[in-house]
């Protein structure tokens, strides 16, 4: 007859204790998936979708006073509303002297809303907006909105003269220049660095276009406006005239009120003149 056998004890007992049954081991809880990071601004544009911008105009002022609290108060509410995808900040507008945007855009970048910095040429020659573009991309802003700007109607102590040195369009090409990795081309008999940049800006840049113009020399600006934005580097493509027996630009002088014209060359190695554009 087969002996029998006796059943194992779980936990070895002691005398005059019981067997205690041994525990399962604690099983480790599954780790969450991780939340993929928020789609920035430029993302957002490239996949079609619809956003909502939200424009700031600065206060008069510092930021210690009155219309600077409002402005950050307000800028507060909207960096924590989830509708809002960026909020944009202007820069002198209507010709009124105002806060700098950097100011109000420092604010909204720290609460981690995306910022849109308007960047005026009325105001800047073209080595001050060389700096500032540098400024801005040290400072981490991307969303950058270029404007020739409108004329000055107020100053201290009379109107400010204005300077438009760079329209639009050359601003346009002037910070996709740095987003190439190129840079002046003085840079190097100056002293100051190479022509060429070891860390290349990023800039998200955008312009202001209206079909509402009478002319064709009005028409053009907003054309290469378009092309310029779209394109990180090089000069925009030139446009092709809507009468196909045109073969060159007209010999004229393309003027608006109160601008000083420059040279542009011709399809036909001609020289027409044309003046930089002083709103948008």
């Amino acid at each position: 007859m087969p002996r029998a056998t006796r059943p194992r004890k779980s936990v070895a007992e002691a005398p005059g204790e019981r067997a205690v049954a041994a525990e399962p081991a604690a099983q480790t809880p599954p780790v969450p998936a991780p939340t993929p990071p928020p789609l920035s601004f430029r993302e957002k544009l490239a996949g079609g979708r619809f956003v909502a911008v939200v424009e700031l105009v600065p206060w008069r002022g510092t930021i210690e006073d009155e219309g600077g609290r409002k402005a950050l108060a307000l800028a507060a509410g909207l960096a924590a509303d989830p509708r809002i995808d960026a909020v944009s900040v202007t820069d002198n507008a209507g010709g009124h002297a105002m806060a700098s945007p950097e100011v109000l855009a420092r604010e909204l970048a720290g609460s981690g809303q995306e910022t849109i910095v308007h960047v005026a040429c009325r105001d800047r020659n073209r080595n001050e907006l060389l700096s500032l573009g540098w400024r801005l991309a040290s400072a981490g802003f991307e969303n950058l909105l270029c404007l020739s700007g409108d004329y000055p109607v107020e100053g201290y102590e009379g109107i400010a003269r204005p300077v438009f040195d760079l329209d639009s369009v050359a601003l346009l090409k002037l910070f996709g220049d740095l987003n190439a990795g190129r840079w002046p081309a003085e840079a190097p008999a100056a002293g100051h660095g190479a022509g060429t940049a070891s860390s290349p800006t990023r800039f998200h840049l955008g312009a202001v276009v209206s079909p509402f113009k009478r002319h064709e020399r009005e028409l053009v600006p907003q054309y290469l406006k378009t092309s310029c934005s779209r394109s990180a580097s090089g000069p925009a493509p030139r446009p092709t005239r809507a009468r196909p027996s045109s073969a060159s630009w007209p010999r004229s002088t393309w003027r608006s009120p109160g601008g000083s014209a420059t040279p542009a060359s011709t399809s036909a190695g001609r020289t027409a003149t044309r003046t930089t554009p002083r709103s948008s």
